[in-house]
């Protein structure tokens, strides 16, 4: 887009600040983008190309519109709301738009990032936001025994630090996961958690869009039209061959396509829709704040770092935060009603052990106060996959031109900028019970044709992968196209935990993932890894050339080729984060000493303080983790509205 700003800058006297400045503030004056220059022609394809100019520059101040986004507030010392919402992410977004809806309620939520970026908005770049300004740049602990592989024995984990939090970052698959994943959750005694009463909750954020899971017969029983979230296919007619050839290679194992993992049956090899809006990333931001931006009882503040809760400790009770500003002022604000914590299954255990509510050992440690002994932090659980397979095969695509690309995407035509390419594209297996419909692994893909050396260099770098690891698959790749298989597991038995480090809420907890603690897992993989194997053999893929190899780590080497320990070894030095961190507040039943919250996302023993975010999950779904999240702040907004909203009337 340099050619629209310089055309700007020469036509109106701008500097490149006061562009910057007009466009982070939507001056798109009509009479700038009419164009001063085709008043000077009357020869029709100067006016033309003109008319071309400033539809560009429109189309460059409408991608991620600081307009369409709440105004910034700046709360004053002592400034009282009704409900304070810690975090405007998956979950926290929600919570502002139905908590907003009671006129009479303020509502103020806090987030530490800001608007989302252009770069958000384009779902092929999704990987180029993480390592970025809107995103939190968590690491694990390398003492533990795993990420052997990467740099400092640290893994990445890319967390959202923005409006929308990580459904701005992710990379926007919408799947829910197994039915009797919720029906786990209620066994737990936690009631009102089951499928059939999460369902409603999914179904009512949701504008399913996609049109082969509109055609599916059971439709309307498990999906919603008119919600704020749009969910709609991914751009896939520069893939579909490639899906084809995959879609084959697994009929032949045994997994035939299912229209809608997210419907009566998870199993099988399905398209994943997306969390878009013609093409382009929907947000929880842009899905459930954008449309109440004006609502004159809800206030955002941006880049407001929350450090801590207030509780009186006499009582037990919250009644504010404190936090730090964009000016660097440590401010506080008062909650007539309830503080809610949705800073994700990282943020929120640290802010809650920094207010003194959290395990006894390591608060003391710390020099922190106990109010409250809760095993907050505990219970961290992750969907690890292992990329250490490499496909290599005979399939060529054609070149891409990226400024015909962007063109494309901003005049909201077909473009390869709105596809995730084969990634869209996933297989549920059982892998125990091949002929059963309660998947643990999910196999995706991602492809990288011959010489895709800046791509491919993205993704291994993103996963801190250390240099000698990189190079085998850039060696790979400089010889022949490549897939790459991510087997993601998707009921890890292994448990993390996150602890603080200090009393200083700027430096972050130390986080202990956990991968691979319980044998279980590597027994698990190891199955993943048979099967892919055979896929790999299929008739189908065979056409295409396609070979099969590993990662070479010099240290596994000793062990038996796909040996438990050769495994073992092999995925302690590979496995990374698909980043979906959740567990972390676990929900169960008060008397229950594992649990921090109750079914109605209450922190034990503080009064007027509730969680609503992924950290509040007791066990993983088998998908990814953003609807399920979602979903949370619809209930959990509800919960909200019944405690209140009953009280209120009681006391009319």
């Amino acid at each position: 887009m340099v050619f629209i700003k310089v055309c700007i800058i020469l036509q109106f006297g701008f500097t490149l600040a006061q562009y910057e400045d007009n466009l982070q503030s939507c001056v798109s004056d009509p009479a700038l983008l009419e164009g001063t220059c085709s008043a000077q022609y009357t020869d029709p394809a100067a006016q033309l190309t003109q008319n071309l100019f400033s539809t560009l520059a429109q189309a460059d101040c409408d991608l991620a519109n600081p307009c369409d986004y709440p105004p910034q507030y700046n709360p004053t010392p002592g400034e009282e709301f009704d409900f304070i919402i810690v975090g405007a992410g998956s979950a926290g977004s929600v919570l502002a738009n139905r908590l907003s809806e009671i006129a009479a309620w303020k509502v103020l939520v806090l987030e530490a990032g800001g608007d989302p970026t252009k770069t958000s908005e384009v779902p092929s770049m999704a990987l180029l936001l993480q390592q970025t300004d809107i995103d939190w740049q968590f690491k694990t602990d390398p003492e533990e025994p795993t990420c052997l592989g990467m740099e400092g024995n640290i893994c990445n984990w890319p967390r959202g630090k923005v409006l929308g939090g990580s459904s701005t970052i992710n990379a926007m698959l919408y799947t829910r996961g197994s039915p009797s994943v919720y029906d786990l959750w209620e066994a737990e005694s936690n009631p009102g958690w089951g499928y059939r009463d999460v369902l409603p909750y999914f179904k009512k954020s949701e504008d399913m869009r996609a049109d082969d899971v509109q055609n599916t017969t059971e439709f309307f029983q498990y999906h919603g039209t008119g919600g704020p979230l749009k969910v709609e296919n991914f751009n896939r007619a520069f893939v579909r061959p490639l899906a084809s050839l995959l879609a084959d290679g697994w009929a032949e194992m045994g997994y035939p396509f299912n229209p809608d993992c997210n419907g009566r049956f998870q199993a099988g090899f399905a398209t994943i829709q997306g969390t878009l809006e013609d093409g382009r990333r929907c947000n929880t931001a842009k899905a459930f704040l954008s449309q109440i931006k004006s609502r004159r009882n809800l206030k955002v503040s941006k880049f407001s770092l929350v450090t801590r809760i207030l509780i009186n400790k006499s009582t037990k009770t919250a009644y504010g935060v404190e936090f730090i500003n964009r000016k660097g002022e440590t401010v506080r604000v008062i909650a007539r009603k309830e503080v809610i914590l949705s800073a994700g299954s990282i943020k929120t255990p640290q802010l809650l052990m920094l207010s003194g509510v959290g395990p006894r050992d390591n608060l003391r440690e710390v020099g922190i106060d106990v109010i409250a002994d809760l095993p907050v932090g505990e219970n961290l659980q992750d969907h690890a996959i292992s990329p250490a397979i490499m496909l290599t095969l005979d399939y060529s695509v054609p070149p891409t031109n990226q400024t015909k690309d962007m063109f494309d995407f901003l005049m909201k035509q077909d473009s390869i900028l709105s596809s995730r390419g084969v990634s869209s594209y996933n297989t549920f297996v059982e892998t125990e019970n091949r002929a059963g419909d309660n998947p643990d692994f999910q196999f995706y893909f991602s492809f990288f044709g011959k010489n895709s050396s800046t791509a491919l260099q993205r993704l291994l770098t993103n996963f801190n992968y250390r240099n000698y690891i990189k190079n085998q698959y850039l060696q790979l790749n400089s010889e022949s196209a490549i897939i790459v298989p991510f087997l993601a597991l998707l009921k890890p038995k292994s448990r993390g935990r996150v602890k603080l480090i200090s009393r200083n809420p700027m430096e972050q907890p130390k986080i202990i993932s956990g991968y691979l603690s319980d044998p279980r897992d590597v027994e698990s993989f190891s199955r993943a890894y048979t099967i892919m194997q055979k896929f790999s053999e299929t008739r189908p893929l065979r056409s295409k050339g396609v070979r099969y190899s590993e990662v070479k780590i010099d240290s596994c080497s000793k062990y038996t080729a796909n040996s438990r320990p050769f495994r073992d070894c092999l995925l302690r030095y590979t496995t990374v984060s698909i980043n979906h961190q959740v567990g972390t507040c676990k929900m169960g039943p008060p008397n229950r000493a594992d649990s921090v919250v109750d079914a109605h996302l209450r922190v034990k023993g503080i009064n007027r303080l509730r969680v609503i975010d992924a950290s509040i999950m007791p066990i993983i779904p088998t998908g990814t983790t953003n609807a399920p999240t979602i979903m949370i702040g619809e209930k959990g907004s509800d919960l909200i509205k019944q405690t209140w909203l009953s009280y209120e009337t009681g006391h009319m």
